[in-house]
């Protein structure tokens, strides 16, 4: 691998990433039943635009870069913002709190909601397989930058081993 296919990597999965978050925003506004104006559906919305943005961010980031060389200076942001994105969608659309609060705000409001609350589901787990792959690509670019590193860098010399500090302390006394 080298630092243009990382890039073009790193590009490509965000891409991925960013249309299966559009389409579980869909899904969460256009599909939801008629009258479902309740402060659990409103805050899911806002969790979906927040991760919505956290993936448009890595997305503007990669596309600034003009040249593969300028890689190393964004991943520490790169990185910073997929891992983001991750942790809000295990958090916040993931997790069991999540999951359950979505099930008891659908429980008993009839057909058109459980038919809802499961294509949700399934939309959000449709964004697992790129969040994946995000970070698996993250991490492939860095160990590309480390390896690139390591053939620019000047070899190492061993150094001799050094003296235990205490043959150090007695060839400092002076004779008796």
């Amino acid at each position: 691998m080298s630092m243009t296919t990382a890039l073009d990597e790193l590009r490509m999965v965000n891409t991925d990433l960013q249309r299966t978050i559009a389409e579980l925003m869909m899904t969460a506004l256009d599909d939801r039943p008629c009258d479902s104006e309740i402060a659990a559906v409103d805050d899911l919305v806002e969790t979906i635009s927040e991760l919505q943005a956290c993936a448009a961010q890595v997305g503007t980031d990669l596309m600034s870069i003009a040249d593969s060389r300028e890689l190393p200076a964004a991943m520490p942001r790169i990185g910073a913002a997929t891992a983001e994105c991750a942790l809000r969608y295990w958090r916040d659309l993931r997790s069991h709190d999540a999951i359950s609060r979505m099930r008891t705000t659908g429980r008993g409001r009839g057909m058109e909601w459980a038919a809802w609350q499961r294509s949700l589901e399934h939309s959000e787990m449709r964004c697992e397989a790129p969040i994946l792959r995000s970070i698996e690509s993250v991490e492939l670019a860095w160990r590309e930058i480390g390896e690139l590193l390591c053939l620019y860098l000047p070899a190492t010399t061993e150094h001799p081993a050094q003296a235990p500090a205490s043959a150090t302390m007695m060839s400092a006394r002076r004779p008796s």
